[in-house]
């Protein structure tokens, strides 16, 4: 069995949510989707800085490798039950 380490965004970890954020951007457009910029904006960066500091972004570890994910307030709800 495979251990899962689910825990909120820190402001430290902008960065890491940053980086994925731009590869996730960077493959779209490899895609011909321009559905986010790449790389990554001001704007999105202030974006997920606010995310990270009301809660909303979780990251998750697996074998010490790091993803993350921007969730809805719905998801933080049932986890903190």
């Amino acid at each position: 069995m495979t251990a899962i380490d689910l825990r909120l965004a820190t402001p430290e970890e902008l960065p890491l949510v940053m980086a994925i954020i731009g590869e996730a951007a960077a493959w779209l457009a490899n895609k011909g989707i321009d559905q986010w910029s790449s790389p990554p904006n001001i704007h999105w960066q202030r974006r997920m800085a606010a995310a990270i500091e009301h809660g909303d972004v979780y990251t998750a570890g697996i074998d010490k490798e790091s993803f993350c994910h921007r969730t809805p307030n719905p998801v933080r709800s049932l986890l903190a039950r």
